[in-house]
């Protein structure tokens, strides 16, 4: 039996109609929700055009007999495979995390200070860049979701994503609405 547990991300990508989220989605005979992704979903809806309509959707997906909120507590799956990036893997710890990423940013010179947040299974920070830039960092132990953002008055200029369905994503300064697959990468 395929088991998933999913974040924002993912249920985000399977509302785009995105190939590889709603394939994955299909062949997960158990797909696990917890309490905060919902409450992040929730919120994402708060003041939106579609604000009920969302609402709407994701009750429909919430009672499909695949469907299943998970408690916090729980441990409905164990972490996937990993593929081979070193920094830490997702399905690593958010204590290997910290370290790995203070460490790599003492290492750059544009980089003014670091702000962050944990709990036991997610961290959250940006790094304060200079030229008015920061660096918004995402790391979730639970979902298995790593995103690093690089933003400019409020203007997102490049992102990198990994997420146990869609693998690793980059959306280049180039072409920042844009998203392709890349190869596994490493903080350093």
């Amino acid at each position: 039996m395929k088991r998933i547990l999913i974040d924002t991300n993912v249920y985000a990508s399977f509302k785009r109609n995105e190939s590889v989220a709603v394939n994955e989605l299909r062949k997960a005979e158990y797909i696990g929700i917890n309490i905060i992704v919902l409450g992040e979903i929730l919120s994402g809806f708060k003041g939106g055009i579609k604000e009920k309509q969302n609402k709407e959707e994701l009750n429909l997906f919430l009672d499909s007999p695949r469907v299943h909120l998970v408690q916090i507590d729980d441990d409905p799956i164990p972490p996937p495979g990993w593929t081979g990036c070193t920094i830490p893997p997702p399905g690593g710890q958010v204590a290997q995390f910290i370290p790995s990423l203070l460490q790599a940013l003492s290492n750059l010179d544009f980089v003014e200070k670091v702000d962050f947040q944990t709990d036991v299974l997610v961290f959250k920070g940006r790094a304060i860049l200079k030229k008015n830039r920061f660096l918004q960092v995402y790391f979730n132990e639970l979902t298995d979701t790593t995103a690093f953002a690089l933003i400019e008055k409020e203007k997102r200029l490049w992102r990198i994503d990994y997420d146990n369905i869609r693998g690793w994503h980059i959306r280049p300064m180039k072409e920042p609405e844009a998203q392709h697959e890349t190869p596994p990468k490493n903080i350093e």
